[in-house]
């Protein structure tokens, strides 16, 4: 069983996405394509919308405070989705920590 990254990412780690993972918005869905393993991923409404912030420059507590504006939701609750999300696509391979 892989190790999970959660616990490595804080609200002020960076991320990129990874060069090699194409994606595309089908029906109001994003679809994420892992070229590797063959897999794709599917991300909500909310989901896509942290994917497309994933920039390699924002940390997740700034991506989060776009969420709190763009669907309004509480600080918490954004940065635990945040968090949450951004540890799943780490784990995954589709998203990798940018070092300093």
């Amino acid at each position: 069983m892989a190790r999970s990254r959660k616990g490595e990412l804080t609200t002020e780690s960076v991320v990129r996405r990874s060069k090699s993972v194409p994606w595309r918005t089908i029906e109001g869905k994003g679809i994420l394509v892992d070229r590797d393993s063959g897999y794709y991923f599917s991300l909500n409404r909310t989901g896509q919308f942290i994917w497309s912030e994933i920039d390699g420059v924002r940390t997740i507590r700034e991506i989060a405070g776009l969420v709190v504006k763009r669907f309004e939701v509480d600080e918490e609750t954004a940065l635990r989705d945040c968090l949450d999300l951004v540890a799943d696509l780490v784990d995954q391979g589709l998203v990798v920590p940018v070092t300093s």
